[in-house]
């Protein structure tokens, strides 16, 4: 419904006119009560929804009442006269339920004037999980009362360190010069039990991020960390801090190589942030393209188009690969040369991969020919006269998709619609229709 995506009002509210220079013509003034109409009508079955949110609440299943706190969350400040019974949630409500309570208030009072006595109350709750999401709601309010803050100081010593990771973190934002809190997290992220020191490393990559002076040491540590999820959080800390980790470059390739496939991908998303030209990166790449693990060998392949004009000095490897006898590389390398463009000069190494005996392989091969330009048209025209119907096939799946496409193509294609098969020829038409 239209309605659900809320642009209706914000657009037709920065695209109004002036309404002392309207010209009220027989034209303008439909338009105008339709699009109020239309207005009314949204902001009506916004309401709905809100209110049908709220009457979830009411509800003896737990189910029930976390898709109202679900609504409420999505609705926001809109949905502000339901704080009362959120609260209620949060201090009354289902254990399980009681801790995104808190993360619904911040979202229907992000200032916290109404909520933050709520939230107060909830830091002494017996719950450790309530505690602690009551005192990372406190740290995200915009302007919370200044009772609130002496009310979180109370937690920096929680006996759970959850809580007190949650609560240091929120009081570093409130006091940005004091070092303790930044000192307790890293406590956590080195003593404590895995969840805990994943969360503390969580935090602590939010506090670095904004501070020149932290010691980013502790997140290379932790990329080594026993616990995958505590890698999981370093790797992702050491993507917020760009250039100025690059002394953990060899951390994340370690990284890079865990068995896990989310690390994986995580180190190479902060190598790509702390080296974004790939110096350092690329050359490290090229030798893990011949990895004896196949998955190494697959993300290596992948992240070598990730840098352009330098990725190109790994074309020599990724030619290699096209001969890798998993065809998951095959198809990821043709990609990537394709990814890379014409300086790969990738055209002749490309084209016997239209016969692979992977179909996915040879309709990435061909697409990859498309990406090179008119280096690839030779192989094309050879490719157009294999007695091989579905080599054939793949040639003009791959001049289809050649933009901007050369006359050559355009013949070539031509020519195929009095080809002697019909999938040839339906392939053909159907390109030069789009065309």
């Amino acid at each position: 419904m239209i309605c659900r995506k809320r642009t209706v009002s914000a657009s037709w509210a920065r695209d109004a006119p002036d309404m002392k220079n309207i010209n009220y013509t027989n034209k303008s003034i439909p338009a105008l009560i339709a699009v109020v109409i239309l207005f009314s009508f949204c902001k009506n079955e916004e309401q709905k929804m809100i209110d049908a949110s709220i009457k979830k609440l009411e509800s003896d299943s737990p189910a029930l009442v976390d898709e109202g706190l679900r609504g409420l969350f999505e609705a926001g400040p809109q949905a502000g006269r339901a704080i009362p019974a959120v609260a209620r949630i949060l201090n009354q409500g289902h254990p399980r339920l009681r801790p995104p309570a808190a993360a619904v208030l911040v979202k229907l009072d992000p200032e916290g004037k109404e909520v933050a006595p709520f939230l107060v109350e909830a830091l002494g709750d017996k719950d450790a999980e309530t505690r602690g999401q009551a005192a990372r709601g406190i740290g995200l309010l915009q302007k919370p009362p200044p009772e609130s803050v002496e009310s979180l100081s109370k937690l920096e010593n929680d006996s759970n360190l959850t809580v007190r990771a949650f609560a240091c973190a929120s009081l570093r934002r409130f006091h940005p010069s004091e070092k303790r809190y930044s000192r307790i997290l890293t406590d956590i992220a080195v003593a404590g039990k895995g969840p805990e020191r994943a969360l503390a490393v969580s935090l602590l990559g939010d506090i670095a991020a904004s501070d020149k002076d932290f010691d980013l040491s502790i997140f290379s540590r932790a990329v080594d960390d026993a616990d995958t999820t505590v890698r999981l959080e370093a790797a992702a800390a050491l993507a917020k801090q760009g250039p100025r980790a690059d002394f953990a470059m060899e951390a994340l390739m370690r990284a890079f190589e865990d068995p896990d496939e989310s690390l994986s991908k995580k180190a190479v998303l902060a190598m790509n942030t702390i080296d974004p030209s790939g110096k350092k990166i690329i050359p490290a790449l090229r030798l893990r393209v011949r990895h004896s693990e196949l998955r190494v060998r697959l993300e290596a392949v992948a992240a070598l188009s990730l840098y352009g004009e330098e990725g190109l000095s790994g074309v020599p490897e990724l030619k290699l690969a096209l001969m890798d006898s998993d065809s998951h590389v095959r198809l990821q390398a043709a990609r990537s040369l394709g990814l890379l463009g014409s300086k790969t000069r990738a055209a002749s190494s490309l084209y016997p991969l239209l016969w692979d005996r992977a179909p996915e392989v040879t309709y990435a091969a061909a697409e990859a020919l498309a990406r090179l330009g008119a280096d690839s048209m030779p192989f094309f025209k050879q490719a157009m006269s294999d007695t091989r119907v579905h080599v054939r096939q793949r040639a003009v799946y791959g001049l289809g998709r050649m933009s901007p496409r050369p006359p050559e193509a355009e013949e070539l294609l031509k020519k195929a619609l009095t080809d002697t098969d019909s999938e040839v020829q339906n392939s053909a038409r159907a390109s030069l229709e789009a065309q």
